[in-house]
């Protein structure tokens, strides 16, 4: 505990001079994982379980022909460590290790799409019903994400918040997958569910903060650019739908 501490002090040190030259490792990384996981859509598979979706994002590397999960923290104290120690400029040594990575997975959250209860009878009805079913889960599983003060927290080893948040996430997540949903919203749908993913994964990194704290710091980073995507996403569907069912929804 007092290596990885002595670690986290160093870092922080360092970036408070030198932030921008660790920004290309996070955004390499997150431009990638958006791409699978909203863009590319992967084959569905019936063997991944719902549990399966609930699993936080992984970085794999491929250490001598071994894969091996990323801890970003110490991934970034060894680039740091090297440049600090280069007679090389700071900025092209961090550079040059951030190329040399030799990542050889992102694991996103799978998404279970063959447990998603499909009903292929919909029309206005049954999709307004959907719409308040959903927002009524939201209201009954509330995932409220203070993200200073869950670090704060779990930098003092208090997880009571982050514990219930994450019952409430795994509670939503179930119950998604719980709903009939109209086909014509089932993009909608998984939407929501990758969401809680993202959620999930962030919560889970905030409990192992002082183990990693680089990669609390990338899954925010990655549920604020997922959830623009989302947002932007959630708006197109909608606004097709409130033309074709001729119903109001607030966009905003």
């Amino acid at each position: 505990m007092q290596q990885i501490s002595k670690i986290f002090n160093i870092i922080i040190t360092f970036l408070k001079k030198n932030i921008l030259f660790i920004i290309p490792l996070i955004l390499i990384i997150i431009i990638i994982l958006l791409y699978i996981f909203f863009i590319k859509e992967p084959t569905p598979k019936d063997n991944i379980s719902l549990e399966d979706g609930l699993k936080p994002i992984t970085i794999i590397l491929d250490v001598n022909n071994k894969d091996l999960e990323a801890n970003l923290t110490i991934i970034n104290s060894l680039i740091l460590s090297n440049a600090i120690n280069s007679d090389e400029d700071s900025k092209e040594v961090i550079l040059n290790n951030i190329k040399n990575l030799d990542i050889k997975d992102l694991k996103m959250p799978p998404m279970p799409e063959s447990k998603i209860k499909v009903s292929n009878f919909y029309n206005k009805k049954s999709i307004e019903n959907y719409l308040e079913k959903v927002y009524n889960l939201y209201e009954e599983y509330p995932v409220d994400i203070d993200y200073q003060k869950l670090l704060i927290q779990a930098s003092e080893d208090n997880f009571t918040e982050i514990d219930t948040l994450i019952k409430n996430n795994d509670d939503l997540y179930y119950k998604l997958f719980e709903l009939k949903v109209p086909k014509e919203v089932i993009l909608i749908h998984k939407q929501y569910i990758k969401m809680v993913q993202i959620d999930n994964s962030l919560l889970l990194s905030i409990k192992k903060l002082k183990q990693d704290p680089y990669m609390v710091e990338f899954n925010q980073t990655m549920r604020g650019d997922i959830s623009s995507l989302f947002n932007k996403i959630m708006k197109q569907e909608l606004y097709k739908l409130s033309e074709k069912y001729e119903f109001s929804y607030d966009f905003n």
